[in-house]
């Protein structure tokens, strides 16, 4: 009985140790899940504010473009009496709002955007388009500054009506290759 005793009380140890090692097994574990867990819910806050950010600023790009190609288009049809002075300058003055809190909107998210996205093999080219698109919005700002003067001359409305397609086109080239980068940046495993 002695030696009964002994053993049991050997095995009870053994599966005392046992249970600790399996207790810390689980507990291990279950603090790198936790860990992973929270690092995932961060991640996704993140990813959840930055697609937010590009969404605004795709909104941003949009309201530019729309009001710089809407200004020839819309001289042309005041130069053809198409539309009164009235509502051409009522046009105008809403292209020239829209403009402004486009670009506003595109400054702001495209620094948000900046910070939000981590370091990935993505981020410089993700960040380049959207600099490329900025700058062509810009540019067409630009033009139809320059030529607000020519507001009365049809030909020059034509021509800035065709440079401010060009410049839409590589916005919107831009647009699309950042999209395709971020698309591709969202699908990369984060751990």
């Amino acid at each position: 009985m002695d030696e009964s005793l002994k053993t049991a009380l050997i095995l009870a140890i053994v599966a005392g140790i046992i249970n600790a090692i399996v207790k810390s097994v689980e507990i291990c574990m279950n603090n790198r899940n936790e860990k992973k867990r929270m690092k995932l819910e961060v991640l996704l806050e993140r990813n959840g504010t930055l697609e937010k950010n590009i969404q605004d600023f795709l909104s941003g790009v949009d309201s530019v473009m729309k009001s710089t190609t809407g200004f020839p288009f819309a001289s042309i049809r005041h130069i053809d009496k198409e539309i009164s002075t009235s509502d051409y300058r009522r046009i105008i003055i809403d292209q020239q709002d829209d403009i402004n809190v486009g670009m506003e909107v595109t400054f702001r998210t495209i620094t948000s955007i900046k910070l939000l996205i981590s370091n990935s093999k993505y981020k410089m080219k993700i960040i380049e388009y959207l600099e490329k698109c900025r700058a062509d919005l810009e540019e067409s700002v630009s033009k139809v500054m320059e030529n607000e003067v020519y507001k009365n001359d049809r030909d020059m409305m034509e021509s800035l009506d065709a440079e401010i397609e060009v410049l839409r086109g590589r916005a919107q080239h831009n647009v699309d290759k950042s999209i395709q980068l971020l698309n591709e940046y969202f699908n990369e495993d984060p751990f």
